[in-house]
């Protein structure tokens, strides 16, 4: 049995292995459809995508959502600093709207891609691994931002919905599946 959450450069590789899989899981729509794909592109029998199954992430649901702060806009970015998340993005945004009433947070070590020094006017919280502190943080904000260039459906997003807030995200991987422009993002 493999798990798969993505689809990239370098999924050819499992290509070999195949008849040796008896259970493809995967958490993503999108990347069951990409994987389809490639084993067409790739004359892969039809009954290898038959033993691909869909079973979608899930999150607990928080005991209680605050009502958010009218005391400005908070937009927040959990996650890591790798390429592909492109939290220069959230950076640059934070940068044009820093003399408005919007504050961003950024949860999640980005010490890769960000100099703090350099954006003094966003809330840096790091890596935080109380699940308390976490709840706290999502249900202060009003807005998650997401820039990803690739995505599977990312936690973050359920969590964020969780808490109430809206999001702003690119339409990558699942996430047109589950935020639909102008009504929930």
């Amino acid at each position: 049995i493999e798990l798969i959450h993505s689809f990239n450069t370098f999924s050819y590789i499992r290509i070999p292995f195949l008849p040796f899989i008896s259970t493809t899981v995967m958490i993503s729509k999108k990347r069951i459809e990409d994987h389809k794909e490639q084993y067409k592109r790739n004359k892969i029998p039809a009954s290898f995508a038959e033993r691909i199954q869909y079973i979608p992430n899930a999150i607990s649901l928080p005991q209680n959502v605050s009502h958010k702060s009218d005391n400005g806009l908070t937009v927040l970015y959990v996650g890591r600093g790798t390429e592909e998340k492109r939290v220069n993005l959230v950076a640059d945004t934070a940068k044009a709207l820093k003399n408005e009433k919007v504050n961003f947070e950024i949860m999640g070590d980005v010490t890769d891609s960000l100099n703090k020094d350099d954006y003094p006017f966003i809330q840096f919280y790091g890596n935080i691994n109380n699940e308390n502190t976490v709840s706290e943080i999502f249900g202060n904000a009003h807005v998650l931002m997401l820039t990803s260039s690739t995505e599977g459906f990312p936690m973050v997003i359920m969590e964020a919905m969780a808490h109430g807030c809206a999001i702003l995200s690119t339409a990558v991987g699942d996430i047109p599946y589950h935020v639909k422009s102008n009504e929930n993002g």
